[in-house]
């Protein structure tokens, strides 16, 4: 399990890395929580770095930061 953390990085990319554990979803009759992490790096004012990691696959994305949530995106149904 990974607990959310979030490290000032400002010397290396003047920003603010956050590393969260996988949100849980709905499977089958229940909440899951899948394995993996998700990294968010913030680059700029309007600007931002994410990822999520999981043993099957990956992903990175460039986009700029929400209101609500910062540099990861809202929730569905938002």
């Amino acid at each position: 399990m990974i607990d959310d953390r979030e490290l000032d990085v400002s010397p290396l990319a003047c920003g603010t890395l956050t590393v969260t554990g996988m949100p849980s979803r709905w499977k089958g009759d229940g909440y899951v929580t899948p394995e993996g992490a998700r990294v968010a790096l913030r680059v700029h004012d309007d600007a931002c770095v994410t990822a999520f990691l999981q043993k099957s696959n990956f992903d990175v994305r460039t986009n700029g930061p929400y209101p609500e949530t910062g540099c990861f995106e809202p929730p569905y149904g938002h």
